[in-house]
């Protein structure tokens, strides 16, 4: 019996330290292909995307191949290095070139110095538990920059992340419905 009482102490020991250790600070490739839903709001202008996103963080460069509200079907090549982006319409075969207005933000890159909110989240769906982390820099006591983001516990999968740039009237939501790391194919950013 007493060898039972001590291995019983030292499971529950485990079992406590596993518990107290927290959830792993998310560490996500900047560089993706995903299946997302977009909302980006930029100086009273909104646009929303549903469908696949690929992030060239290296290159400075993102494409959608996705649905656009009150649009329909497009391709939209942004490319940050020449700011400029290109909406594809495949149903008229009509390319538009316009200016980048807005910066280009790394979605995770602030994660590093985010804190845990306690009480958690959850996905897109509601089906899967998470752990919420923000960060918020601030100047003169006022918000720059506040960003949350919700991941998988083990820190591998983000499941929605929403940043707020104040200054540059700049807000975009993100949830993803799937997330795979990597440097996307350069196929995905020509015209």
């Amino acid at each position: 019996t007493m060898k039972f009482i001590s291995l019983a102490l030292v499971l529950a020991l485990c079992v406590v330290a596993t518990l107290a250790q927290g959830h792993i600070r998310p560490k996500l490739d900047e560089n993706f292909s995903a299946e997302i839903s977009v909302v980006t709001k930029f100086k009273g202008k909104q646009f929303s995307l549903h469908g696949e996103w690929f992030m060239d963080y290296e290159g400075r460069r993102e494409a959608f191949d996705a649905e656009m509200l009150h649009v329909g079907r497009v391709d939209l090549i942004r490319i940050y290095n020449i700011s400029k982006e290109y909406l594809y319409r495949p149903k008229h075969d009509h390319c538009e070139e316009h200016a980048i207005e807005h910066p280009f933000y790394g979605l995770f890159e602030w994660v590093n110095l985010a804190k845990e909110v306690p009480g958690g989240c959850k996905d897109f769906n509601g089906d899967k538990e998470g752990a919420k982390w923000e960060y918020t820099l601030s100047k003169d006591g006022k918000p720059l920059l506040e960003v949350s983001m919700c991941s998988s516990d083990d820190g591998t999968e983000p499941y929605w992340v929403n940043l707020e740039a104040h200054a540059d009237e700049f807000d975009r939501e993100v949830i993803f419905k799937n997330y795979k790391p990597g440097r996307p194919d350069g196929k995905r950013f020509l015209l």
